[in-house]
């Protein structure tokens, strides 16, 4: 296979590039190919560290981004967080770093990486990896326990339990009890509004969780607890792979972490080796804290009273802070540090007795592997968080008091309360306590990191988890009814999957084989590889004729229940197709509720496909759980589906037996167990999008417990000829006699009457339809079948007399299967006449056609109301009667009139403007970026997922 290869692709800010480099080093030395991605600007961060690493034989590779910094009104060269000029600026900075994920995509598309660890900060990478199939994880730089804490705020809320920002309140559900005050907590924690940096900090969550996994600079030891508690709550993958500063063993590794220091490493060496063991506090606040002056007077007063040598390091350009005379005063004690110091390189030295933080990770973390108690200060982002680890549950510091979460311009510590802290870790009687419990934390964290420790064994998983994903890519198995509305759609979800890098197979009977097959092979062609897997079908020993494996070859409606009987039949040669591919996700048909047991047998995720939209399955759920049809006292008064994003209107008679309760019905006894597989299953996949039912697809998502995803149009995934002409069943008429015919008529000035395959009528409500289209004076293609084959009445025999002479100029009659989506994308169709399948109806959504429904059985009657009510896209011919078979009684008069209404009358334009919209929406939703590429997405990395969360 080659080489493993880590994209690694940190935040531009000094806290996030420098563990970047660590990580990058570390999983070079076993053996895997790194490459770090920044901007030209903080290349200087990585490039001294990486050629000292290549002159030991340890490889690493950087490739630069552009950072449109001009473009988002920040100043030139404003490439890292900590040279932003103003917080008011931090968006610009943000939305500069998502503008360079074109870029980024084309890297990974020349590069093709096996994995990206990507900063919590660029979410938008998940999407980018995802494009490519390839696992993204994230790195926060920050502890479990501080992601613990925070995932417990936000669920739970605690802060609401107080009267007053300063009352403590108990963080629930944790393993000990931390006490925090609102003060403490950020702005986004504690509003639900969409400002300042709340927006972003979602964007985080949710592509967290859409991402492989989570790694984290820490080890197991250290906050054993939290890793427990955050492997089986938040249940994400994880991997501690720290502390990563630990991986800087020689002098030169550990002064130039980051930037050049501002001090001669040997000159500082030299004045910490003239002090006493254990007898200097280290100041040191990271690269972004921001105080005012008077705090920083306050802190060297402080400083100054605790009576401790000290190394205080400050940033250029903050000298002024400096009370008169300090330096004087405390030249024989202090050293003064200006810019950037080598941090590591000082704490790991003896002299080091106490280490004064704001608490980031990054300075926690080697406080802690150098074995040195802290003083805590917390500022700001998760620092209040850290500081409870620190001195709570780890017990190895003592906080100066700081209570105000300040992103910039930190005040209010007073003198008097930092030089008691300071004094209380180094001259008190608790000294011994805070020192010999972080020098056992200095010693575990070293264990963690050398071979056979929890952090070694930490990468070793991930690597091993990443090799596994690279040889294994998703499989995904697609099993639909035997019916043609059921089976050309599986077969464009099969297509998209397969456009993804997912192996797709579809299961199907023998007889059915060549619904696929052509298609099939076409896409071949194109690099798209789709197996097919056949399962015998036992009609004949369910008293069925030979031969009759699709739903519109059942002979009689009394034989459905032997066709369902010996789909059931299908069960054991499945399990043992499932049992032999392993697959790593189902997508079977709402009527082959057995598929959940099987999948369950084999721990694979079944995902439900009912081929109809979130609207019926939302007025379907009311009407199950309300019964608002037991409210009218005749079948034809209608009544209001109760608790619905619209008022929706139905008469009993258009409702089917299941929906009545009429036990005894065939079909009640099947959704019976459609309905229970269904709340047994992984979730449900829609062939719809967002835009079209978005009322619908939230009040969906409220009462079901299991996941949904919309990824339709699936029919727009067939753009060209071939495609649109060749779905399902051959074409009855020539493509380009066809085209021909459509290309000699007016825009908009064709209707076009097809009932898909399912439908069936009785000979005199033919002759009306055909009564009515010839009234209605328009031109048309019908599509009428010729079911034959078990001698049933010939649509084709029922014409009126005459009638195809009389509308040879008007008409186009196609006896068979026609090319719909090929017919309804034409600009000629102004009009389709549907019995409201799902299918169809999004087909004419998707072709921007308005609609004359006429709803006969199925949920077609719900499909009719989004239709006519919800989308206003569309007029009814007055169907209501639910009726499986033979289906009759809408007369002539209102089948012209409901025609002349959509192509010619004063609601023509409304209609016609309104499904034009619908269309571009649809176009939009499958297109990169678009709301069903992305539930595409989601749903591949939730299946990627689905073996690795805990439960």
């Amino acid at each position: 296979m080659g080489q493993l290869h880590f994209f690694f692709f940190p935040m531009m800010a000094q806290g996030h590039m420098i563990p970047t480099l660590d990580m990058a080093k570390l999983v070079a030395c076993r053996g895997v190919k790194a490459t770090i991605i920044t901007t030209p600007l903080n290349e200087s961060v990585f490039s001294k560290a990486i050629e000292r690493n290549k002159h030991l034989g340890i490889e690493i590779d950087i490739r630069l981004l552009k950072f449109p910094a001009k473009e988002n009104d920040l100043p030139e060269d404003c490439e890292r967080l900590d040279l932003v000029p103003s917080d008011d600026k931090l968006p610009n900075f943000l939305k500069a770093a998502a503008m360079m994920k074109d870029e980024f995509e084309e890297l990974i598309g020349e590069c093709r990486p096996d994995c990206l660890v990507s900063d919590m900060f660029l979410p938008w990478t998940t999407d980018s990896a995802a494009k490519f199939s390839i696992p993204r994880i994230v790195f926060h730089g920050t502890s479990y326990f501080a992601l613990c804490v925070g995932d417990s705020i936000r669920r739970n809320k605690p802060f609401k339990n107080v009267s007053s920002d300063t009352e403590t309140f108990v963080v629930p559900d944790l393993p000990h009890e931390i006490r925090l005050t609102r003060t403490q907590l950020s702005p986004f924690e504690q509003s639900d509004e969409e400002t300042g940096m709340a927006p972003m900090i979602k964007a985080v969550r949710e592509s967290d969780a859409k991402s492989y996994g989570v790694i984290f600079n820490s080890f197991y030891e250290l906050e054993s607890d939290y890793v427990e508690h955050y492997t089986k709550v938040v249940g994400r993958k994880n991997w501690a792979i720290g502390p990563l500063s630990l991986c800087n063993r020689d002098i030169e590794d550990k002064a130039e972490r980051g930037r050049k220091s501002s001090i001669d490493e040997h000159a500082c060496l030299k004045w910490l080796d003239s002090k006493k063991s254990s007898s200097i506090v280290y100041v040191c606040f990271g690269s972004t804290a921001d105080f005012t002056t008077a705090q920083m007077q306050e802190l060297a007063m402080g400083l100054e009273a605790s009576g401790q040598d000290f190394i205080w390091v400050i940033r250029t350009g903050n000298e002024d802070w400096l009370p008169e005379g300090f330096e004087e005063r405390t030249k024989e004690k202090g050293l003064i540090i200006r810019g950037w110091a080598p941090q590591v390189l000082i704490l790991d030295h003896e002299a080091i007795g106490a280490f004064v933080t704001h608490c980031g990770w990054n300075s926690t973390l080697e406080g802690i592997s150098a074995g040195v108690p802290m003083v805590t200060w917390p500022v700001f982002a998760e620092q209040f968080f850290n500081e409870k680890l620190v001195t709570e549950v780890m017990r190895s510091g003592a906080g100066v008091g700081s209570k105000q979460w300040k992103r910039t311009a930190s005040e209010g510590v007073k003198r008097e309360a930092i030089a008691k802290a300071i004094k209380r870790v180094m001259a008190s009687e608790e000294t011994e306590g805070f020192r010999s419990r972080a020098k056992e934390y200095k010693e575990m964290a070293r264990e963690a990191i050398e071979e056979g420790g929890s952090s070694y064994n930490g990468w070793a998983t991930l690597i091993q988890d990443i090799t596994s994903y690279r040889m294994s890519p998703l499989h995904f198995f697609f099993f639909p009814m035997m019916a043609q509305g059921h089976m050309i759609p599986t077969l464009d979800m099969a297509k998209l999957v397969a456009l993804r890098g997912v192996k797709a197979t579809i299961i199907t009977t023998p007889l059915n084989e060549s619904v696929f097959s052509d298609s099939i092979e076409r896409n071949k062609h194109l690099g798209i590889e789709i197996d097919i897997r056949l399962i015998t079908f036992q009609a004949v020993e369910n008293d069925l004729p030979e031969g009759c494996e699709r739903l519109d070859l059942v002979p009689s409606p009394v034989l459905f229940n032997n066709f369902f009987k010996a789909t059931a039949m299908m069960q054991e040669p499945f399990e043992n197709l499932v049992k032999e591919c392993r697959p790593d996700c189902i997508v079977s048909d709402m009527l082959y509720p057995w598929s959940t047991d099987s999948a369950a047998k084999f721990n694979i995720p079944r995902i439900v496909f009912h081929g109809t939209g979130f609207f019926a399955l939302c007025v379907a759920e009311s009407i199950k759980r309300n019964k608002p049809f037991k409210n009218v006292s005749t079948d034809s008064e209608t009544f209001v589906v109760p608790n619905l994003p619209h008022q929706i209107r139905l008469t009993r008679t258009q409702l089917s037996p299941f929906d009545l309760e009429e036990k005894e019905a065939i079909i009640f006894q099947i959704f019976h167990e459609v309905r229970e597989a269904d709340s047994k299953s992984y979730g449900v996949i829609f062939n719809s999008f967002y835009e079209l039912e978005t009322d619908y697809f939230e009040y969906y998502t409220k009462f079901q417990d299991n996941k949904s995803w919309a990824i339709g149009p699936l029919s727009l995934c067939n753009r060209d000829i071939e495609d649109k002409a060749e779905r399902g069943t051959k074409s009855c008429i020539d493509k380009h006699e066809c085209l021909k015919w459509l290309d000699s008529k007016k825009s908009g000035s064709i209707v076009y009457i097809c009932f898909g395959s399912g439908v069936t009528f009785t000979g005199s409500q033919i002759e009306e339809l055909a009564m009515g289209i010839e009234d209605s004076g328009q031109e048309f293609i019908w599509v009428i079948r010729e079911r034959i084959i078990f001698k049933q009445e010939n649509e084709n025999s029922c014409l009126p007399e005459g009638f195809e002479e009389r509308t040879k100029e008007k008409g186009l009659i196609i006896r068979g299967w026609a090319p719909q989506v090929l017919i309804l994308d034409h600009q000629g169709v102004g009009a389709f006449v549907t019995h409201c399948g799902w299918n169809s109806t999004l087909e004419g959504i998707s072709a921007g056609v308005p609609l004359v429904t006429w709803p006969l059985f199925a949920e077609q009657f719900l499909n009719e109301k989004l239709v006519t009510d919800v989308l206003r896209i569309g007029v009814g011919v007055g169907s209501v009667k639910w009726e499986a078979s033979a289906s009759e009684g809408v007369k002539r008069e209102e089948i012209s009139k409901a025609i002349k209404r959509v192509m010619v009358g004063e609601e023509a334009e409304g209609f016609k403007n309104r499904a034009k919209e619908y269309k571009e929406k649809a176009r939009e939703a499958i297109e990169e970026g678009g709301s069903s590429y992305y539930g595409l997405t989601n749903l591949l990395q939730d299946v990627s997922r689905y073996g690795t969360k805990i439960d």
